[in-house]
């Protein structure tokens, strides 16, 4: 599926699996990591440096 057609819900799979988020929609993805140690948002809009880094969108549903 390509990045054109993310919906909320589906599994985005950045850098070829070494970190993965869900969309949450407008160009929004919830994710955990950095050693945060709490869920934030990542910006997918197209330009953006994550969205560059996405390498598969999976639809589960």
């Amino acid at each position: 599926m390509s990045k054109a057609e993310m919906r909320p819900g589906d599994l985005i799979i950045f850098n070829n699996g070494s970190h993965v988020g869900i969309y949450a929609g407008n160009g929004r993805v919830i994710q955990e990591g950095g050693g945060l140690k709490k869920v934030g948002y990542l910006n997918v809009s197209p330009g953006s440096s994550w969205y560059n880094n996405i390498t598969a969108v999976k639809r589960m549903f």
